[in-house]
């Protein structure tokens, strides 16, 4: 593990306004300073997974750094995110298409993906963002809380349910738990169904608790209904 200091750590505050907590107000106390191809030194893998919290922490130099260095998935939240009047305004990344040159896998939500598109319908978003991609194997993943998510590959759509959760608890993350297991099953071999399905299952155990995912690759296999597990 490697760190440097920095002025700030960039600090949010998340407001829901839902019962089913679907929806957030977002405010920002402090940004931190930006990450830098330098902070890159030294780094290998076979993938390398972003998540930029505002548009000023991952400029195209980085992201082009990073694939020079193992393919990148980028969770692209941040790529919309600009701070206005101690809040997020989401607009549109002006340098889309060459931030998404090397990237692999893509992960947004429905508004993400219609900021960086101009197209509302999540399907036809996920599509165009998935033919931006520089890197196979080009996959796009657009989150869509309760009602499941995307996987957009090959001119193709993969429709993923969510796993019902009577009582939510905690939705702050999951958009992250989702990308992260996806990722973990796409790198362990199975396909894009398969890895959508568990990453959805792993994101329905999160939301059941307070914090991060805190379970086991068992528990996301007994909730799959696997037998013998």
């Amino acid at each position: 593990m490697t760190w440097r200091p920095s002025a700030a750590t960039t600090t949010f505050e998340n407001a829901y306004l839902q019962a089913r907590l679907e929806r957030r107000r977002q405010t920002v106390d402090a940004v931190a300073d930006p990450f830098g191809v330098d902070d890159l030194a030294g780094v290998r893998g076979r993938l390398l997974l972003l998540g930029p919290l505002t548009a000023a922490d991952m400029p195209v130099s980085f992201l082009r750094a990073a694939a020079a260095r193992g393919a990148v998935g980028l969770d692209a939240q941040g790529m919309v995110r600009h701070l206005a009047d101690g809040g997020i305004a989401h607009r549109p990344w002006e340098d889309r298409d060459a931030g998404l040159a090397g990237v692999a896998f893509l992960k947004v939500d429905d508004e993400e993906a219609a900021v960086l598109t101009g197209e509302r319908d999540p399907e036809r978003a996920g599509l165009l963002l998935a033919g931006c991609l520089g890197h196979p194997p080009r996959e796009a993943i657009v989150s869509r809380a309760g009602r499941g998510a995307l996987i957009c590959a090959d001119g193709r759509v993969h429709r993923i349910a969510a796993f019902p959760v009577a009582d939510p608890v905690d939705p702050t993350g999951l958009g992250d738990t989702f990308f992260a297991a996806y990722l973990y099953r796409r790198l362990a071999g199975e396909d894009a169904v398969q890895a959508g399905r568990f990453a959805a299952a792993t994101a329905a155990l999160a939301l059941r608790r307070f914090g991060p995912f805190a379970g086991s690759e068992g528990d996301v296999r007994r909730m799959l209904g696997e037998p013998g597990v």
